[in-house]
This record gives C-alpha cells, structure tokens and sequence, in this order.
C-alpha cells in the first residue's frame, strides 16, 4: 500500500509513525469500499493478536 496517494503511515495525535499500520484518506465515503478487503484483513490481524494474548492470562 505504500506508495498509494491516499495512504499514508499512522500517526496518532503526531507521536512515532507506526509502521504497521497506516491511514487511509479518501475524500468520498463511497470511495472507501475499494478498501474493504483491507478493513477485513486488518480486523483478522487484530483478532489474531487477542487470541494470542489471551493464552498468555
């Protein structure tokens, strides 16, 4: 994704970029269904890093 115009790295409240992650700014909100494989694939990600956290409790 990077290189991409309306993509760029996350930056939360202007602390460190986080290079795993990145923002996605498209000027429509339609124009965000093209990403939704992304949004799926992101919502795995972080399903995945709870279930490894919680067989650490």
């Amino acid at each position: 994704m990077a290189g991409l115009e309306n993509v760029n790295p996350f930056q939360p409240l202007g602390k460190r970029k986080m290079r795993e992650w990145v923002q996605i700014n498209l000027p429509r909100v339609e124009d965000y269904r093209a990403y939704a494989g992304v949004f799926e694939e992101s919502i795995r990600y972080l399903i995945s890093l709870q279930a490894g956290s919680s067989a650490d409790c």
